[in-house]
């Protein structure tokens, strides 16, 4: 396996989603890049890597069965050992109700639908008197749109021809996404389509970045990459802030996936790139460690607001916990993945 930087990118990204959070669950207002919350593009960066990744293994994978084990084993571990442990230990730790009335509670059994990748975000009590009430782990509602996303990536793969004819309808494919999401946001930003737990019109805000992703498996697209441009985009991207959502996506289109590919691409960072990723682990965890810390500091009376000290404790904890998932569940999925008769290599 080549060497690149994707690993950095990814860790960078994990930390702009809990940068953006530290801010939304203390109550204040979130820092925007390109007009939109940190939050909301490191998450973008994430999706563009998935769909960068993703394609590629859809184009080795000769069989569904295999493709999908993979990719379960990849997101379905780190996920419950996530949801039983705030659910049996974080949950009655931080409750405001009894133990007997905790577990008792209709919202305690079901939040253990997040393990069939339906969002659920409240147990009984817990967080109440948060800046941010209620919500557990905000960062659920993205697994299952991802897992959607896998899907769709499989289909059109498997139907489309190798060759340059499959790139130009792959890019076509990607356009009319693009174009939906836009259209999406003009007509319909304040309607819900809300299904398993999920509102798909809100979520549908991630899909462009993960087919745009995928538009750079060709090779005439990592040709345009160019470290240079890749930083000027970014710089230049600081200047660009409006109040109007459709110009905020065009240029996030834009920047994001060129910059993501194009940072991910070199080789410069990829001796700190061979370490191992704990961005899933981060990412799972980021948002209820936070919320436990808001919860910690309301219980003493302690005023901290969004800060360097605050984000250094949250992401050096999410930090950990990511190791914790990468060594442990996540190790598990990835031998138990490699040993399933049903898994071909690719």
């Amino acid at each position: 396996m080549r060497n690149n930087s994707y690993n950095v990118v990814r860790f960078i990204a994990a930390s702009l989603v809990i940068l953006g959070h530290m801010f939304v669950l203390s109550g204040q207002a979130e820092p925007r890049y390109l007009g939109l919350p940190v939050q909301t593009q490191g998450l973008n960066i994430l999706i563009v890597i998935s769909g960068y990744w993703i394609r590629q293994s859809c184009s080795r994978e000769t069989r569904f069965a295999s493709y999908l084990t993979k990719r379960l084993l990849r997101l379905l571990p780190a996920l419950y050992a996530c949801v039983l442990v705030t659910a049996l230990i974080i949950g009655p730790v931080f409750t405001a109700v009894s133990a007997g009335e905790y577990f008792r509670h209709p919202q305690f059994f079901r939040y253990f639908l997040n393990l069939l990748l339906n969002p659920q975000y409240t147990l009984p009590g817990a967080f109440a008197d948060n800046p941010y009430p209620n919500a557990a782990n905000g960062s659920l509602w993205s697994l299952p749109v991802e897992m959607m996303l896998y899907l769709v990536m499989w289909v059109l793969i498997s139907q489309l021809k190798k060759g340059e004819k499959s790139d130009t309808a792959y890019r076509i494919f990607a356009g009319a996404v693009c174009i939906l999401h836009l259209l999406i946001l003009w007509r319909f930003d304040d309607r819900r389509l809300v299904l398993w737990g999920t509102d798909w019109l809100g979520a549908f805000d991630m899909v462009p970045f993960f087919f745009l992703g995928g538009l750079f498996c060709s090779s005439s697209a990592k040709k345009l990459c160019n470290v240079p441009l890749a930083v000027i985009m970014l710089l230049a991207g600081l200047g660009i802030h409006t109040d109007h959502t459709v110009i905020n996506e065009i240029a996030s289109y834009i920047i994001i996936p060129y910059v993501t590919v194009t940072i991910g691409e070199c080789e410069n960072a990829a001796v700190l790139s061979r370490a191992k990723d704990v961005t899933y682990g981060m990412y799972l965890w980021g948002f209820l460690i936070q919320q436990c810390l808001e919860a910690v500091l309301l219980k003493k009376g302690i005023c901290l607001e969004a800060g360097v000290m605050k984000f250094v404790i949250c992401l050096a904890a999410a930090y950990l916990m990511g190791l914790l998932s990468c060594y442990t569940v996540e190790e598990w999925g990835s031998r138990f993945r490699k040993q399933c008769k049903w898994t071909a290599k690719t």
